[in-house]
């Protein structure tokens, strides 16, 4: 999971223009604008220079030239939008909505078919790590409705334009670059088919790719780790939080809840929908 701030968690702004491609002999990317005004754009010589110290940063943590080969694919991608807009009345108004559409009784019902459906996991990952069903789910609802939203941006192109376009968090996108390429090396993963948030967060229970390599567990025992597989994100999910301290007392549980996400509304939105999981007549109760 990635730290979010209450900004991440506003609907995005769609984009999908690309208006320039680099020269031949080096490594290809396109760019995606939005509305940024010309003086916001990166000139295509320093975006090169970037992808090129990019690629000289990440080479050495591979044996062959992996981290050349897949940077240098043409589906690498500068997308602009990943950058703040200013937020529009009707955003700022459905960001405010947002605690309300978490909680609504739809929402409940939806996680209690889900907790249902997976049954087994849950209880599985509850025995295992003593991380209760109703956590686990509240936490999966929130991040990705239970696994029906992914997210739509390419995670290696997210954390490519976070380096070239971000400079405050130039370290934590090459990071994350490195332990994305890595997962996606071993794995014998297509890095440009994997989506996520435009923090390079993924899966269900979305990991930036360090949470991956520390807490995604094998849930399933199938012998593989899927983070799009239910069973393994659920168990993951549990794994995360114990290994944060997740324990009976209420102060480690939202300090546990804090470590998947710093902001404290998210573990306040966490544990009272928990709470509405436990009830047997919610629906009447919400109405």
């Amino acid at each position: 999971m990635y730290f979010k701030n209450k900004h991440l968690l506003l609907l995005q702004i769609p984009i999908a223009l690309m208006f320039f491609l680099c020269a031949t002999e080096a490594p290809a990317f396109s760019v995606q604008s939005s509305h940024l005004h010309k003086k916001n754009i990166v000139p295509e010589k320093k975006v090169q220079a970037s992808l090129d110290d990019l690629i000289k940063k990440l080479s050495p943590a591979f044996h062959d030239n992996y981290a050349k080969t897949i940077l240098s694919d043409d589906r690498l991608t500068l997308d602009y939008s990943i950058l703040p807009a200013k937020l529009t009345p009707e955003q700022i108004k459905k960001a405010g909505d947002f605690k309300k559409r978490i909680l609504s009784a739809d929402a409940v019902a939806h996680s209690k078919r889900y907790m249902e459906k997976f049954k087994n996991d849950f209880d599985a990952a509850h025995r295992k790590y003593g991380v209760p069903p109703e956590i686990i789910a509240s936490i999966i609802r929130i991040e990705t409705h239970g696994g029906s939203y992914l997210g739509r941006r390419s995670v290696i192109n997210s954390l490519f334009s976070s380096y070239v376009l971000r400079p405050s968090r130039r370290n934590f996108a090459l990071s994350q670059l490195e332990y994305f390429l890595k997962i996606t090396h071993e794995n014998f993963w297509d890095p440009y088919s994997i989506m996520g948030s435009d923090e390079g967060a993924f899966g269900i229970p979305q990991f930036i790719p360090w949470s991956f390599t520390k807490f995604a567990v094998d849930g399933s025992g199938d012998g593989f780790i899927d983070l799009f597989n239910h069973a393994d994100a659920i168990a993951s999910v549990a794994n995360y939080l114990q290994k944060n301290g997740w324990s009976k007392y209420p102060k480690k549980k939202r300090s546990a809840i804090l470590r998947y996400n710093r902001w404290s509304t998210y573990a306040d939105l966490v544990l009272e929908f928990a709470e509405l999981l436990k009830k047997n007549n919610t629906k009447k109760e919400l109405t």
